[in-house]
């Protein structure tokens, strides 16, 4: 949470690209707000209200939409069953009396290498090298196969074979500041960085967005006492709650955005894949939805 805290508002905006600009508009009205109308040290007035309302809001916008893509239309639901493996059944010649996969799901060309997490054979197009930096930035680290592990531990009865799968399922990473994985096929890196990494990353900064809105309220006597001091970290507080939360729901639209994005383009090949809606092609809301699909420094 620490490390969450200091680097999330750095982070974000690297994963979001040009929509995390709209913070700076939340940030720019809470200040107006509080800096206009005039905030009063260990005396919560007006401008603490509107702030508080602000904050409010942005954050029940993030839970609507994580409620609606978990309780409504189960986002995941089209990618923990990895449905591109039972696909791949359809795929599949025999030859000497073994089975072999003939045909990648997601290209429908000559498998070439192999899925580490999902042990998928796919062409070298749908296989995804490591995101920037998920290898060498040590904080927010976390294993993403946790079963895999599990089942190494448990199903396999030869021990050399249970650690080559343990090490296996421990190397597939993902790191929460950078909503990056390591080598996998397109499906994993999907559902990996939408369904957990920038879910993750957005519910610790609704946390702490939480956590600073509260402050001046719970500590508004110690602020009356500092003065000047109290009135400009009442202000502050308020403001870091407001940016905080809007970043949390922008990347949670864009975990949506992206997810959906995937199952758009790999429908055709996977029929099991059903996308949540279909994305606009034209006008202002086609160009907002593209922004949220790439940002400058991707490739």
């Amino acid at each position: 949470m620490i490390f969450l805290t200091l680097l999330a508002p750095i982070f974000a905006p690297y994963i979001l690209g040009w929509p995390a600009l709209a913070t700076l508009v939340t940030l720019a009205a809470d200040l107006g707000i509080t800096l206009g109308l005039g905030v009063a040290a260990g005396n919560p007035g007006l401008p603490d209200y509107l702030s508080l309302s602000l904050t409010i809001t942005l954050v029940g916008a993030w839970l609507g939409l994580t409620l609606a893509t978990a309780l409504w239309r189960n986002l995941e639901s089209s990618f923990d069953r990895m449905p591109w493996l039972r696909h791949t059944q359809e795929l599949q010649s025999r030859k000497g009396g073994r089975t072999y996969q003939t045909k990648c799901p997601f290209t429908g060309l000559r498998p070439t290498a192999r899925c580490p997490s999902c042990s998928c054979r796919v062409h070298d197009i749908a296989l995804q090298p490591p995101d920037r930096w998920v290898e060498s930035l040590p904080v927010c680290d976390v294993p993403l196969r946790w079963d895999l592990a599990k089942e190494a531990m448990a199903g396999a009865e030869n021990p050399i074979q249970a650690r080559e799968s343990l090490d296996r399922a421990l190397d597939f990473r993902g790191n929460v500041l950078l909503a990056g994985v390591t080598t996998c096929c397109v499906g994993c890196a999907a559902w990996q960085k939408n369904c957990h990494l920038r879910p993750r990353l957005a519910l610790g900064m609704t946390s702490v967005s939480v956590t600073f809105v509260i402050l001046p309220w719970a500590f508004s006597g110690f602020s009356d006492t500092i003065g000047v001091a109290g009135t400009a970290l009442q202000v502050a507080t308020e403001a870091l709650a407001v940016s905080y939360s809007t970043l949390a729901l922008l990347v949670q639209i864009q975990a949506v955005l992206r997810a959906n994005a995937f199952l758009v383009e790999y429908a055709a090949a996977v029929p099991e894949l059903l996308p949540l809606f279909r994305p606009p092609t034209a006008g202002l809301l086609a160009h907002l939805h593209a922004l949220f699909l790439h940002t400058p420094w991707e490739g």
